[in-house]
Order: structure tokens, then sequence, then C-alpha cells
């Protein structure tokens, strides 16, 4: 969320003066202080981040911004732990886009939660992006990820934009087709767009790039997932290169949480020649186990 909320402000504030909320401003109490302080009679664009843990929250803090657009970027296993079940995850991020015009509403056609509850009749004019399927409202048609960025070619209205970043890794440039998806339904120019894009940087801690000598040090420690870090894993398995992780794993997975690191460490046992654990945890052991039971496993520490 937080990535796509800092890369449309970047667009957005190009056109017209723009308001986010900052970090991770995305509580109740934190988006009414950027409201009373921030907030200007020049603003034009208010971009605010929302969270929750539990059904209503989000519902709630509609009723506190009234949205008039509204993207909803991915639903996963993060928080599990506090939502109980995806079930429940799902419906509370969807309080988002039930507060909006179905016309104004822009979601993840790739992410295998929210593409099922598109068959229901009050979703069917839902706006959508995707790396996948070209029936998306805004389709990636083709994209080159390298170490220094991504070259690729967004596809909407029958019309091809191509578009350079310094971005790195899939998972950026999802969150940055849902950016651009939602300037473009704002009308937003695209000559403004495509120089606003070619000078992003990463949200920090967000697979934000540090060089460190000879090497490139991918920081993505603030708020790593399941779904961000499998994808993570397989860009990265596609660069030449030695490879190190270092990680904790992954926090609020609750039930879940030993078989997703043991799947997680067989997937990147091939990928990295050396990973240090942090901590004595649950995760790290299972991680650990999934490291050594996997196609090649790296030196471990």
């Amino acid at each position: 969320k937080t990535s796509t909320k800092d890369f449309l402000f970047e667009i957005l504030n190009r056109h017209k003066p723009t308001v986010k909320t900052p970090q991770s401003f995305n509580t109740v109490l934190s988006i009414a202080k950027v409201i009373k302080l921030e907030l200007l009679s020049k603003t034009r664009f208010f971009i605010c981040e929302m969270a929750a843990y539990k059904r209503g929250e989000i519902k709630e803090l509609t009723q506190e911004v009234n949205p008039k657009f509204a993207i909803l970027t991915a639903i996963g296993s993060q928080h599990l732990e506090r939502f109980k079940n995806l079930k429940n995850t799902t419906l509370a991020k969807f309080e988002l886009i039930d507060a909006v015009p179905p016309e104004n509403a822009l979601v993840n056609l790739d992410n295998d939660l929210i593409k099922p509850r598109l068959s229901l009749p009050q979703y069917h004019h839902l706006n959508t992006y995707s790396l996948l399927d070209p029936r998306a409202t805004f389709f990636v048609k083709k994209y080159q990820l390298t170490p220094g960025g991504i070259n690729f070619a967004l596809i909407y209205q029958q019309k091809a934009f191509s578009f350079t970043t310094s971005l790195f890794g899939t998972s950026n440039l999802q969150n940055l087709t849902a950016a651009i998806g939602m300037a473009l339904l704002l009308k937003i120019p695209y000559l403004t767009i495509k120089t606003a894009v070619s000078s992003l940087t990463p949200s920090p801690h967000r697979l934000e790039l540090k060089k460190i000598n000879q090497a490139t040090l991918i920081d993505n420690a603030y708020s790593s997932n399941q779904e961000g870090l499998t994808q993570l894993l397989i860009d990265l398995k596609k660069l030449p290169g030695k490879k190190v992780l270092i990680t904790p794993g992954i926090v609020e997975l609750g039930k879940d949480a030993a078989a997703t690191h043991h799947s997680l460490g067989e997937l990147a046992g091939p990928v990295f020649q050396q990973v240090f654990l942090e901590g004595h945890s649950l995760r790290t052991q299972n991680l650990e186990t999934g490291l050594r039971e996997s196609l090649k496993p790296p030196k471990i520490s």
C-alpha cells in the first residue's frame, strides 16, 4: 500500500498540489491529524493509506475520509494472526471498494483472493490492472527487469503507453501499474505521468537499492509478506551474480507461520549462496529446515 501511495503522490503532485498520509499513517487518529494540519485550500488531491486488523475498521476510515476513488493492491497472509482467516481479510479489504462507485475503483486482477470476488454483480464494472491478463483495464503487455530498473508498455483503452523506471522488481512494477492506472483514471496527462515515473525512487526499506562498494543491497526490511518475498525470490533467480539473504522471517502469520517459512526456505535455497537467519524463532527454525531440504542448500549462518 505504502509504495503505491508514494508513487501516486509523485505523479499527482507534478500536476496539482497533493497531500498524502506520511510513512505508515493509516489509522483513524493519525489520518485525522493529517486532515486537520496538512489539507489546505489549494490541495487538489489527498491520498490516504488505510489499514485494518479486523472487519469494520476500513469502513470506519472511509466514513472519516469519504474517498471518491480507491485502489486495492492485494489481499494475502500478512496480519493473518489478527484477522484469523483469509475470508475476514478479504471482506475487510473490500470495505474500501464498497465505499466508492465501481467505475472509480481499481483492483489487482492478479491477486488470487481479489479475482474470485469480481464475479459478484456489484463488482462487474470495477477497473483492474494486471501483468498477466490482457482483459484487465490496465495491462502490462511486456516488460524487462534489470538490476538498473524496468522498461514496460502499458495497454489502456487499446493504446500503448511506454515507461522507464529505475525501480527494481516485479512487486514494484505491480505497485507502479496501480499508481499509473489511477493517474489515468484521474485524467492526468500521459507526459506528466511518464516524467514522474522516470524519476521515481523506492519507498524507504521497500525494495530500496543501495550500493555498498561492489555489492548491491536490496533493502526490503520494513514489511515483507509471503507474496512479495516469493516474487522477489523469482526475480533474483533470473539475475547473475552471488546472492546473500539476511532475514528474520515474516511476522503475524499465525497458524500458517511454520508451513509458510518452510516453503519459503525451499524456494530460497537455490537462489542464494549464503543465508543469515536473524534471531531464534519458529520462523527461522522452519526457514532453516526448508533451506536444508531445498534442491541446492546454501551456507546457513
